[in-house]
């Protein structure tokens, strides 16, 4: 009998070393079952309350090594798929996401489009104040664009000064209208650069799949071709 104590007892030590957050539970299952086997009148008895504190504490742990280890995945996923700069979801995210609504296209038919934006003078002020400063202005353009989208419309960093914003379920108008938008949100805020307050204006292509291509640089380039030719039309 006193041997089986000594291995419980033994047991709920090395699981309070473990779990500190917990000693007081796994100490009071440790009191509890030396009580127990104080006025327990068999071995037998014993043996069964040792062998259910077990199962309970390695369940326990395996429950507190699934979570955190699941915890730990959840973290490197939301590393690997966010923009370091900004915060925002990255170019990893965008593709990943974009081949979902492929698949979704060809189970239902349900339309996508994007839009595909730079920031027209974002390297002048990049050129003219300097890096920190052209970082800052992304990260507060970034901000401010996300503030204004929905979560089941991601907004990604595409890369430099490019952004994409991913609309699933929508058509060309809907999209040209989000552009509008968005470009109006910029241009009426005003950010300050070294002291100096400035605007910043956007140029945007939009792409529908699979109105402009069923595959993800198709549908990339179609945008990327939008945008160039807005420019154009815009300054011509």
């Amino acid at each position: 009998m006193f041997a089986w104590i000594q291995f419980v007892w033994g047991l709920n030590l090395l699981i309070n070393m473990a779990f500190t957050r917990n000693w007081l539970l796994f100490s009071g299952l440790g009191i509890l079952l030396v009580l127990v086997t104080r006025f327990a009148a068999t071995d037998a008895f014993l043996a069964t309350a040792a062998l259910i504190c077990y199962i309970a504490l390695v369940g326990y742990i395996w429950h507190r090594t699934y979570l955190s280890f699941k915890q730990k995945q959840d973290q490197l996923y939301a590393q690997s798929h966010e923009d370091q700069l900004t915060g925002i979801k990255n170019r990893r995210y965008l593709f990943e996401r974009m081949q979902e609504l492929l698949a979704r296209y060809e189970r239902s038919g349900e339309k996508f489009a994007l839009v595909l934006f730079d920031l027209d003078n974002f390297k002048e002020c990049n050129n003219r104040f300097g890096h920190p400063a052209g970082d800052k202005l992304l990260q507060e353009a970034a901000t401010l664009l996300q503030k204004n989208t929905r979560m089941e419309e991601p907004l990604t960093r595409y890369g430099g000064d490019e952004f994409v914003l991913l609309l699933p379920g929508s058509d060309f108008q809907k999209a040209r209208e989000t552009a509008i938008r968005l470009r109006q949100k910029l241009e009426h805020n005003y950010f300050t650069v070294k002291g100096q307050q400035r605007t910043l204006k956007r140029g945007s292509g939009v792409a529908v799949c699979p109105d402009d291509g069923r595959e993800i640089e198709v549908v990339l380039e179609v945008a990327d071709q939008n945008l160039y030719r807005n420019k154009r039309n815009a300054t011509g």
